[in-house]
């Protein structure tokens, strides 16, 4: 649009002073529509269009030719300038009868253009233990203290820790402090 804003100048013999002038804007927004800063608006359109009458509103706005109203264009025709004044169209067959398997008999299945085979993996998903099989574990590895049991099953359940001693315990805190106890030095533990 500023290109046939200045095509419009030229045109007219002036320069963009006195073209700002003529249409009745003031000369600095006329030179930032035309350096591009600022985009015109639409009183200015309104103002150029209103002083020269003679320009077509199409030919400013969008560029579409003719640039004087009145005067012929020399566009060549386009495919569709002559239209029949009948244009023949196609009525799908319409009928209120449900359609049934014999209906798409005829009609060949889709099938895709590439068929592709993908392997089956097998899936590593662990076995989901329900919350009734878990206590029922529990029950059975670990038996209440007052069943007397315990013996029994602490060497089942850890037979390495009976055999094993502990040697250094370490406590880290949160403030990347730590305290370290060692069971045969400390007469607490």
């Amino acid at each position: 649009m500023i290109e046939r804003i200045k095509k419009l100048i030229e045109m007219e013999n002036t320069n963009p002073s006195s073209f700002a002038d003529s249409i009745g804007i003031s000369r600095s927004s006329m030179n930032h529509i035309l350096n591009g800063r600022n985009n015109p608006s639409l009183d200015v359109l309104t103002k150029i269009l209103l002083k020269y009458e003679k320009i077509n509103s199409d030919w400013l706005l969008f560029g579409r030719v003719p640039i004087y109203k009145g005067e012929k264009s020399f566009i060549q025709a386009s495919l569709f300038d002559d239209i029949p004044a009948q244009v023949p169209t196609i009525e799908p067959k319409l009928s209120s009868e449900p359609r049934t398997r014999e209906y798409y008999k005829d009609s060949e299945p889709i099938k895709p253009a590439v068929e592709i085979k993908i392997p089956k993996k097998e899936k590593l998903i662990p076995p989901i233990i329900l919350p009734e099989a878990r206590s029922e574990a529990r029950s059975e590895a670990m038996p209440d203290a007052r069943s007397g049991a315990i013996s029994e099953v602490m060497p089942k359940v850890l037979p390495q820790a009976i055999s094993k001693k502990i040697t250094k315990i370490m406590i880290f805190y949160s403030d990347q402090s730590f305290d370290s106890f060692n069971p045969d030095n400390d007469p607490f533990l």
